[in-house]
């Protein structure tokens, strides 16, 4: 349940209707949002978007190895893992694990993999 704002806008606009100070654009949104935090029972129902959650190997691919020009063959040798190993996980066939994770975080930050 809310029961307090910061703003004193969002709060008039929550409690009695008043759009005054709100773009007009964000106040169906602005509503829906409100009303599903009212609504949630627990932290999990707070979810307002239906976007898909994006995938570890997406983000490696397209943030990382992309943007350094590196292939997911360079990138296993540096690593001493697999090139099918890479791949699965790039290719969001295969999540990636926490051991996995903390294998890869090295060479991008002591520099081993940089552009």
């Amino acid at each position: 349940m809310i029961k307090t704002f910061k703003s004193k806008r969002l709060a008039n606009f929550y409690f009695d209707g008043v759009k005054k100070g709100l773009h007009p654009e964000h106040s169906r949104r602005l509503e829906r949002i409100l009303d599903s935090i009212e609504n949630a029972t627990d932290i999990r129902n707070m979810r307002t978007s239906k976007r898909k959650p994006s995938h570890p190997g997406e983000i490696l691919k397209e943030l990382y190895l992309d943007a350094i020009g590196i292939s997911i063959t360079e990138f296993s040798k540096t690593l001493g893992v697999s090139r099918k190993a890479i791949s699965a996980i790039v290719n969001e066939a295969y999540p990636m694990s926490k051991p996995f994770f903390c294998l890869i975080v090295p060479p991008f930050s002591e520099g081993v993999i940089s552009p």
